[in-house]
């Protein structure tokens, strides 16, 4: 008896033998036995299709052989077209999923009827799953945790997920009557494509287990080239924008979508070489920032003070400063009322990290007159150095009196929480900074 098809896993593959074997091997090794694999081989060069052909043999799958190499957008949008699973998931081939991922995740829609369920990613180098980062979303910003109603009337829509799709499993019938794909760029291609998703939902959920390991990207990829060379979130940030004016729903996201493509785009602007900078900031000056009504909310005051310094560097010609360096100039008054309520309250103040970041806050907070309590870094190559002052700690030292630890990402979140417990107030001083 043929078994029922509820979920379609879509995996384009492109030059991609390195890792194939190690992907597929987790593929097929779902606890869900309900699913259809479908490969769309994008012209491989290499012994892909061949990997592809052989796990055949293990696994019924449908493989589509594209002739010439059209790009990982156009691989997603072909193997949509003949997907059958009443909910479609779309992975990359380099990376790894748990085995229980699937099974997990359509559970999770059945039990609450959302049209998305989103997992957690961790991302690893090596052969050994070598975590280096985990994408944490600020449970703070969704009051109704873990469940999502109505996304369009969400006021952090664009803050509490991430660009791609390898972590959301989505309703195959919302993506096929809202005519929703990837767009046809050399990368960038799924901004479009997870936010006008999660825009078109009814319902979104999240679970709290790391489901999705995502490969670190070699230096000389295809897409890490193309992200130095061009910033494609402003066409992929354009097309969403057409979106939302075209079905009449820009007014209920704008904050949340102009918080989004001011900070991600100028992130994006940093790492540019000169040449590519310049050419970035021409177009956003001239294209984009009247297009999306950017210049109109600056003169209207609807911009937060980073985000009118952002405008004000890219419209006037100033030096393009790091966005951290940016958030924290413009947040005197925001640090000192933190650091002063936990001293009056008498509660000790850990921050956690030694890097860069670190000693870029730890000097900052030195010309404001303000201080930590201690310095706690994990790496033991750091502990027992001096940092702006301070010397690094291990957690074991400070463990009973820190009351509370101060971090500059959400990545290492769930890393500290492995060694602290929930005992310990965690904040992330960037996100405190921003909303």
């Amino acid at each position: 008896m043929k078994k029922e098809i509820l979920v379609s896993c879509i995996v384009p593959v492109y030059n991609a033998e390195s890792y194939l074997r190690d992907f597929l091997d987790s593929l097929i090794s779902q606890t869900f036995e309900n699913i259809e694999i479908i490969c769309v081989d994008d012209a491989s060069t290499d012994s892909s299709l061949s990997i592809i052909l052989e796990y055949q043999k293990l696994k019924d799958m449908i493989i589509i052989r594209n002739e010439l190499n059209m790009g990982a957008a156009e691989a997603r949008n072909r193997g949509l077209c003949v997907a059958n699973g009443e909910y479609v998931i779309f992975l990359d081939c380099d990376d790894i999923l748990h085995h229980e991922m699937i099974e997990v995740m359509y559970q999770k829609c059945q039990q609450t009827g959302a049209d998305v369920t989103i997992c957690y990613l961790e991302h690893f180098m090596g052969e050994n799953l070598i975590p280096l980062e985990r994408y944490e979303r600020d449970r703070a910003l969704v009051p109704t945790y873990p469940v999502i109603e109505h996304p369009l009337h969400f006021r952090y829509i664009f803050q509490v997920m991430n660009n791609g799709p390898t972590d959301k499993l989505i309703r195959r019938e919302m993506l096929v009557n809202n005519h929703i794909k990837f767009q046809s760029l050399p990368c960038s291609n799924d901004i479009y494509f997870s936010y006008v998703t999660a825009l078109c939902a009814d319902k979104i959920v999240f679970t709290d287990r790391v489901l999705y390991y995502v490969r670190a990207k070699r230096s000389h990829s295809i897409t890490a080239t193309w992200l130095r060379k061009k910033n494609f979130d402003c066409e992929a940030f354009d097309a969403i924008y057409d979106f939302l004016v075209k079905r009449g729903f820009y007014e209920l996201v704008r904050e949340s979508f102009t918080r989004k493509i001011l900070r991600d785009i100028y992130i994006g602007i940093e790492t540019f070489s000169k040449q590519y900078q310049k050419e970035a900031i021409m177009n956003l000056r001239e294209i984009f920032f009247p297009k999306w009504k950017i210049l109109e909310q600056y003169e209207q005051g609807k911009l937060t003070t980073v985000q009118k310094r952002i405008v004000d560097m890219i419209m006037q010609d100033k030096e393009i400063l790091p966005y951290y360096t940016v958030l924290l100039s413009c947040s005197e008054q925001k640090i000192q009322r933190l650091i002063v309520d936990y001293h009056q309250r008498k509660k000790k103040i850990a921050w956690w990290g030694a890097g860069k970041k670190g000693l870029e806050f730890l000097s900052y907070i030195q010309t404001i007159h303000q201080k930590m309590d201690y310095v706690v870094d994990s790496d033991t190559g750091k502990q027992g150095r001096e940092v702006a002052g301070y010397t690094v700690m291990d957690w074991d030292s400070v463990k009973d009196d820190a009351d509370i630890i101060l971090v500059v990402s959400d990545a290492w979140i769930s890393d500290i929480r492995t060694k602290t417990g929930d005992m310990k107030e965690i904040l992330n001083i960037v996100s405190y900074l921003e909303y």
